[in-house]
């Protein structure tokens, strides 16, 4: 029977050279061996190509589920597509936040780290809480009009408690 080798590494204490500690971080390895054979500049050009393939990607899905409900003519689904696509959006938009925070922290070690993953977490947070917030504002004041409108009608069809019917 093979016991697996550890070394004292901090990172895991994991021999990074072993199959199976490539094979469970295919991802680092991957990035690793890139980052390896490519310069900076290239690292750089490589990076924003897959950035840009991934706007266009999420773009043209966009693009085409947005349009589900109008195609068949049914704009109460095309609602709930809508709100669907945008939850998963907020819910990615919350996640990126995160990412970016706690890689900006990690210059600062594993307490950066989670301070700035918290502090990623909170700013994309407020950004969606001040959303709702004007939808809500929007919704208020639509209610508002639409009561007057009814009050000034209920007004002008004189309907009072003692007539008991609207003319």
């Amino acid at each position: 029977m093979t016991v697996p080798q550890y070394s004292n590494d901090w990172r895991g204490g994991r021999n990074r050279e072993s199959k199976l500690y490539k094979v469970l971080n295919y991802n680092r390895t991957i990035k690793n061996g890139i980052r390896k054979a490519t310069s900076p500049s290239t690292m750089f050009a490589i990076n924003a190509g897959i950035g840009l393939a991934k706007q266009v990607g999420r773009q043209w899905l966009n693009f085409h589920v947005s349009d589900i409900g109008r195609r068949h003519g049914d704009s109460n689904y095309q609602a709930m597509v809508n709100r669907r696509m945008e939850v998963v959006s907020d819910v990615l938009n919350v996640g990126s936040g995160i990412a970016s925070g706690a890689a900006a922290g990690a210059i600062f070690g594993p307490k950066g780290a989670v301070i700035g993953a918290v502090v990623g977490g909170i700013s994309a947070g407020i950004g969606i809480g001040f959303r709702q917030a004007d939808r809500h504002r929007q919704f208020r004041h639509e209610m508002f009009i639409e009561n007057n409108s009814q009050a000034t009608m209920l007004a002008r069809a004189n309907f009072s408690v003692h007539t008991g019917r609207v003319r």
